[in-house]
């Protein structure tokens, strides 16, 4: 995924502006079972998916205390063997989830708004993909395999994932 993956993350957004994320991403391997393009910010009030080319669901979820990332996804996409989907949504995330073709490029746009009074934005980006026999994750970054049920080291995120991380400066133009 590494050397075919087209992240797009402002440096500067202006207070009160949303900025935009965007990935691309080419499936190097062999075809997944499910892939996985997340968006994730602590800083964030909100985040809206625009476009996402996986096939089946899309999901964007607020923060809400208590609940677990399977309850607010509706529980439609989390499986028995979801390691990740029982942990308690602690900032907005949003994911686009789909079958994933070796060769196939998939890609990801959400916009983002900021906490107000906040003077940067921290935007986790990761990409999964699962095995087709629900042998193994595949997880960017960093180039992980993961046996289910064993964490990767380096865990970095609210499902325990790690990510790439871009922060984002909010503040008027010109200075």
């Amino acid at each position: 995924i590494e050397d075919e993956m087209d992240i797009d993350v402002p440096d500067r957004v202006s207070p009160g502006d949303s900025l935009t994320v965007t990935n691309r991403a080419e499936n190097r391997g062999l075809d997944a079972r499910t892939g996985v393009i997340t968006v994730s910010s602590p800083d964030a009030q909100e985040i809206q998916i625009v476009t996402n080319t996986l096939p089946n669901d899309t999901v964007s979820v607020p923060q809400v205390d208590g609940m677990s990332i399977c309850e607010q996804f509706g529980g439609g996409v989390c499986k028995a063997e979801d390691i990740q989907g029982n942990v308690a949504v602690i900032y907005p995330i949003a994911e686009g989830i789909g079958a994933w073709s070796a060769g196939a490029a998939q890609g990801f746009e959400a916009v983002v708004v900021p906490k107000p009074g906040a003077s940067t934005v921290t935007i986790h980006i990761r990409v999964s993909l699962l095995s087709t026999d629900s042998a193994f994750w595949y997880i960017y970054p960093p180039s992980v395999m993961s046996t289910l049920g064993v964490q990767p080291a380096g865990l970095d995120e609210q499902q325990s994932f790690p990510v790439l991380k871009y922060t984002v400066e909010i503040a008027p133009p010109g200075s």
